[in-house]
């Protein structure tokens, strides 16, 4: 149905006529759902040129909104414009305008509400000292772009989480969705509600919050090697830089990482995912190298194709309530800004954060990036893992001197030496922690002799290893590991870990359902 402005008759026709007068009118909107609708009208201008027309929209009281411009280019032309942004049952009203000529002409408001949302908080099961999985139901009443998640917190206070979404079909009348929170505090009561996310960041709560309590600590150790008391993974990772295998392995310079290729694991089919340095760490974390991102070592702008605008490790174990610490060696201050992350005596190119778009918009996430740590000695990763509440992941950019990047190969092993034998004293490493020593590139080298010999093989590497070493209890004495894989491997086999969805390449298998690029959970956790 249309709602016609003023009380004349549309002209029938071509023609400039003395009883032709222009008029617009305003339709019902369509395709109504909780965030969107389609807004209808057509204007008649009897033949004249120029016409432009437009949607006003009134959302609140005293506060409207235009449409684009649109020119009508015939006589008598209809004009739609999809309009978003919605929130549930919220009342909107719209009229056409459009300037014919000189004049602007009203067509009559026509007022509409947004379709409801309904959504429901349902359980929590299977509750343990350290894990819940968590129950919700929407009706996405045809909203596309809608994802089911939880918003959870202590119930003493604390930061409120938001879990990663599960995406809703459009379609369904009502969708069930869930989520494992890991990494709890046993005997801990918490709070949580359903809540739908959308593509521009809306949440809408249900307003029916539920509580849980885990269950109190199970009796006994753990064993050495096994998952430490909390119920996640300790694992740290140290990236290095700008050595393939062939320069490390064998030389007189590095015998503190020589000696782990036989003390520990040493992988000797594992490559990076391109050059230079940027795309590697962009890959560690995010599962992809779309060729932007990072790419030419580039500077990160949020919003640029220079960074990467969708999920990463560090959200996904801020939202699954993971507690994690991602130093970067002598920043001038502590946050994942890109300006701090340019500070010092660092290189933003070997900090992934700086190029995470979401990661830069989730607060806290981001308050557990860019931490500083000071050289010699990082003293603040040592505190941060000998806490009441150390991380149960922990990432390292070491300075660029310590790195190798600007040092020569015995200033990293020295500086790798010490680090990790400070760590190994700690309770951290000693109830079930692992430290992952990776580079991020290669830079041509030869391999040495049994390197590289069954490597996963992409054309922006070819067939140039880095050193990667896993150091824990449970791999003392294992020696080589021939298993195939790269950086999305390695990220894989942590979101294995840590209980999370894996990113992109991460997910990759061949016909045979084995990883593409890797998978050695079973030697982190």
């Amino acid at each position: 149905m249309l709602v016609a402005g003023g009380s004349a008759s549309l002209a029938a026709g071509g023609g400039h006529s003395k009883r032709c007068r222009p008029r617009v009118l305003t339709g019902r909107p369509t395709a109504v759902t909780p965030l969107s609708a389609m807004l209808h009208g057509t204007v008649a201008d009897c033949h004249r040129s120029g016409t432009r027309a437009w949607f006003v929209i009134v959302r609140a009281p005293g506060k409207s909104s235009r449409s684009p411009r649109r020119l009508v280019a015939t006589a008598r032309s209809r004009v739609s414009f999809g309009l978003t942004g919605l929130r549930p049952g919220e009342s909107v009203t719209v009229r056409l305008e459009a300037k014919v000529g000189r004049t602007v002409i009203d067509g009559k408001r026509v007022s509409f509400r947004a379709r409801r949302l309904p959504i429901k908080t349902l359980a929590a099961t299977s509750v343990t000292a350290t894990s819940a999985v968590l129950h919700g139901r929407v009706d996405p009443n045809r909203a596309r772009g809608l994802s089911g998640a939880f918003r959870w917190s202590p119930a003493s206070g604390g930061p409120r989480r938001t879990t990663t979404g599960t995406p809703l079909p459009a379609n369904a009348r009502t969708h069930a969705f869930s989520f494992t929170l890991r990494g709890l505090a046993p005997s801990t009561q918490y709070q949580f509600d359903a809540v739908a996310t959308a593509r521009h960041g809306l949440v809408l709560p249900c307003g029916c919050t539920l509580k849980f309590t885990t269950a109190p600590s199970p009796p006994g150790g753990t064993p050495p090697g096994g998952t430490p008391p909390g119920g996640t993974p300790h694992i740290m990772e140290i990236v290095m830089e700008n050595h393939g295998a062939g320069a490390i392995i064998g030389n007189s310079s590095a015998r503190f990482q020589n000696s782990l290729t036989t003390r520990y694991i040493t992988l000797i089919n594992w490559t990076g995912i391109g050059h230079p340095s940027a795309p590697n760490y962009v890959g560690m974390v995010s599962g992809q190298n779309n060729g932007l991102a990072g790419a030419g070592d580039c500077s990160p702008s949020i919003g640029s194709s220079c960074d990467w605008s969708g999920d990463n490790l560090g959200n996904q174990l801020f939202a699954a309530g993971i507690n994690a610490k991602w130093f970067a060696e002598d920043l001038r201050g502590d946050g994942c800004s890109i300006d701090n992350s340019e500070t010092g005596n660092n290189d933003v190119n070997h900090e992934p954060w700086a190029y995470m778009d979401k990661w830069q918009a989730t607060a806290g996430a981001c308050a557990e990036a860019g931490l500083t740590t000071t050289s010699p000695g990082d003293p603040e990763v040592i505190n941060a893992i000998k806490s009441s509440n150390p991380p149960s992941f922990v990432w390292v950019t070491p300075n660029l001197t310590d790195d190798t990047h600007n040092g020569t190969v015995l200033q990293g092993d020295t500086y790798l030496q010490n680090l990790v034998t400070a760590v190994m004293a700690t309770s951290w490493y000693t109830t079930g922690g692992t430290i992952i020593i990776t580079y991020d590139e290669d830079e041509g080298e030869t391999n040495p002799p049994g390197y590289c010999t069954n490597a996963v093989i992409l054309p922006a590497v070819g067939d140039t290893c880095i050193p990667t070493f896993i150091v824990s209890a449970k791999d003392a004495n294992v020696g080589a590991i021939s298993t195939p894989g790269d950086h999305y491997g390695m990220l894989r086999s942590l979101e294995e870990c840590y209980g999370l969805p894996l990113l992109n390449n991460a997910a990759a298998v061949n016909s045979s359902g084995q990883a593409t690029y890797g998978d050695i959970k079973s030697r982190l956790c």
